[in-house]
């Protein structure tokens, strides 16, 4: 396994949160890379305020659950694109960025739970 950045993933809040448990996090990794591509997949730049904040609101929870502090930082920003902040290519922007982030995101979680696929 390559040197994960914590930044992209704290391993040890991750392990705090699966008490360690292998299975575990394989189970939590493929349930993040699962959700998180389909809240950033409903980040489009057009929609409504509420859709747009509710899954920045959740990809946050989601990623703070599991110490993805860079995707948690993204997605709290991008709550606040909505209503005279909803601008289009602000969220377009934002959406890449966290595109990206969850994409780091999910190559580390791959990366850690290696060992544990079957």
């Amino acid at each position: 396994m390559g040197e994960i950045d914590a930044e992209v993933l704290d391993i040890s809040q991750l392990r705090q949160f699966t008490a360690g448990e292998p299975a575990l996090e394989l189970e939590i990794a493929e349930l993040f890379a699962e959700t998180s591509a389909g809240y950033v997949a409903a980040m489009v730049p057009d929609a409504s305020d509420k859709a747009w904040h509710e899954a920045a609101h959740s990809l946050k929870g989601s990623a703070r659950g599991i110490g993805a502090g860079r995707v948690a930082q993204l997605a709290a920003s991008a709550e606040n694109l909505v209503g005279a902040e909803a601008v289009p290519e602000r969220r377009a922007e934002a959406q890449a960025a966290l595109s990206q982030a969850v994409a780091d995101v999910v190559a580390a979680l791959g990366r850690l739970t290696e060992g544990a696929r079957g």
